[in-house]
């Protein structure tokens, strides 16, 4: 088997990279730039989808976790739809009666 070439990928104030992918021709210049990235979880890698020109700075190493969180156990509408149910507001003014004001 070949060896692949392999880019770090960094987040943000963290010298250690936050994990790798495989270098391809699309992502070979781009040495020091922030990207954004998709997880592909048939492959289990990361594949670069585009440069981010639009930002000055990456992704904070809590962010880059809660991505790979929600990557991991993504919000379905199954899911939301039952923390609602559980969370909703109730209104239990049918329950029992305010108290009785005092006079004093």
């Amino acid at each position: 088997m070949l060896p692949t070439k392999q880019a770090l990928l960094y987040v943000g104030q963290y010298s250690e990279p936050f994990a790798s992918m495989r270098v391809t021709k699309d992502i070979k210049h781009l040495n020091n730039k922030i990207i954004e990235c998709t997880f592909d979880q048939n492959t289990n890698q990361w594949v670069f989808m585009r440069e981010r020109t639009d930002k000055s700075y990456p992704n904070s190493f809590n962010t880059a976790k809660a991505v790979c969180e929600s990557i991991q156990e993504p919000v379905t509408s199954e899911r939301l739809l039952d923390y609602i149910k559980k969370h909703r507001f109730h209104d239990d003014s049918d329950i029992m009666p305010p108290p009785k004001r005092s006079r004093y």
